[in-house]
């Protein structure tokens, strides 16, 4: 194992820490890390990252990994994947396997999850333990597939985790690595299928808004993106079919490629908006004029992840907000962003002109690309920010990290707040909210197992220590 104190940044460079930065692949070197730790009174997180690629620290705009002047730890090699021989399309993954990883041995055994993340590079423990989401009505986020999971608590121990202790597995499910460290978790997986999926911009804001509930009662999967200052919204729309059918315009050899360059060119973009605010309409408009019009029949996981490559300095405000049974829940938040944009543009005539001397001297265009909307169904664990809904959509507001938003964004998450949404553990959000108040009973609940797997905080830094209302002093000691 190398132990190496270094500066520590997440991917998005939003938070960035000295630590004593580990790789450890095999339990007994996480031993070993939990051992040496708790003899130095340092406290340990994991990272969602560790390989050599771009995008390989926490892909996480939260302070969820930070850990000044501890410990944190990566374990890019604890990524084997097996499938379960008991005829439960189950399978169990390491860690550290990437979801790509995961993919590769469902597709050879001819199964599916029910959803996935639009990146394949997450981890599967970073990706299970703060909730990350697809979309999707029949199912939560993939935290909500997991049946089964192995922690390494405080002591070295391996604790299994399954059905037959529901209250645990809610816990698990959702532990912001608050638990120990996960060495393995098993998912529920379907008979492999495939989707059609269809692609179009043509749908008016209004018609969008209008039609949400149907299109969520109608189709698999639903997403919507919102380019400010257009007037149309992107809508993605997926539906399951055999896995025997035959795949039509499906992602070819230069997927791969062809998504890569459109991160480049996102960046570009996103980066001359950013220095140069009056091209701002026009550069939106670009973006919304490269919307996809067509229908493909793919397998599931290759139309799941159609984003592997991002812009990076992004300002990710995403929330889990009930669209009530009505869907007014998700016409409110939507509606608030679209007026918020257009008050601070101060447009002479039309929010949707592209031309910049179309709005008013003193205009501020506080969000340059999308607001992304994913709709799923609830979540069970106790720390899902969709637990307890009805039907639930994911909403993201973006803007590259550099634009005039701050009071915006503040105005932003308080109405969201206001309709009862709760912050993505993985992205951003302001990180002093009061988590017990948002979280109420599950909370405690939660909290509850957690001093009992991790009763002197050995897993905890500054963020989670706010979240669970822990003294700092409660760290672990030194042995």
């Amino acid at each position: 194992m190398e132990w190496k104190r270094k500066i520590w940044r997440n991917w998005e460079d939003s938070y960035q820490c000295v630590a004593e930065v580990v790789t450890a692949n095999t339990v007994e070197d996480l031993r070993l890390v939990i051992e040496k730790a708790r003899a130095e009174g340092k406290t340990i997180r994991v990272s969602g990252g560790g390989r050599p690629e771009a995008y390989s620290a926490s892909f996480s705009g939260s302070p969820i990994v930070k850990n000044a002047e501890n410990v944190i730890v990566r374990t890019p090699l604890l990524n084997r994947v097996w499938t379960l021989d008991d005829g439960s399309n189950r399978v169990t993954a390491e860690g550290g396997a990437t979801l790509k990883e995961l993919d590769a041995v469902l597709h050879r055994n001819r199964l599916s999850l029910l959803t996935s993340t639009a990146p394949n590079f997450i981890t599967v423990a970073g990706a299970v333990a703060l909730s990350c989401h697809g979309c999707g009505k029949h199912t939560g986020t993939l935290s909500d597939l997991v049946v089964g999971m192995t922690i390494l608590d405080g002591e070295g121990r391996l604790v299994e985790i399954g059905e037959d202790d529901p209250e645990l597995l809610r816990a698990a499910r959702v532990n912001l690595g608050a638990l120990g460290i996960i060495i393995n978790v098993t998912f529920q997986c379907e008979p492999e299928f495939k989707l059609v999926a269809t692609d179009t911009g043509k749908v008016s804001v209004r018609e969008a808004l209008d039609r949400a509930q149907h299109l969520y009662e109608t189709h698999d999967y639903l997403e919507y993106f919102w380019y400010p200052f257009c007037d149309k919204v992107w809508v993605k729309t997926w539906d399951r079919v055999s896995g025997e059918v035959k795949n039509v315009k499906a992602p070819g050899r230069l997927e791969d490629f062809k998504q890569r360059m459109l991160g480049v060119t996102s960046d570009a973009i996103l980066k001359v908006a950013t220095n140069l605010p009056f091209f701002t309409p026009i550069m939106q408009k670009t973006l919304m004029a490269a919307t996809p019009e067509q229908t493909m029949v793919a397998p599931a996981y290759e139309v799941f992840h159609y984003q592997n490559y991002f812009p990076r300095r992004l300002y990710d405000l995403s929330y889990a907000i009930d669209t009530g049974e009505d869907f007014s829940n998700f016409r409110s938040a939507f509606e608030f962003v679209t007026a918020k944009v257009c008050e601070y543009a101060k447009p002479k005539r039309s929010c949707t002109s592209p031309w910049g001397f179309e709005y008013k001297r003193g205009r501020q265009f506080v969000q340059n690309f999308i607001m992304h909307c994913r709709f799923i169904r609830n979540s069970d664990a106790f720390l899902a920010p969709a637990v307890g809904n009805h039907y639930t959509c994911m909403f993201e507001a973006v803007t590259y990290v550099g634009t005039p938003s701050k009071q915006y964004y503040e105005e932003v998450e308080a109405h969201w707040l206001a309709l009862g949404g709760r912050p993505h553990w993985g992205k951003t959000y302001n990180p002093d909210l009061d988590f017990r108040a948002l979280y109420g009973s599950n909370w405690d609940a939660f909290n509850r197992i957690r001093q009992r797997m991790d009763p002197e905080g050995l897993f905890l830094n500054d963020f989670t220590r706010h979240v669970f209302q822990v003294e700092k002093a409660g760290a672990v000691a030194p042995a």
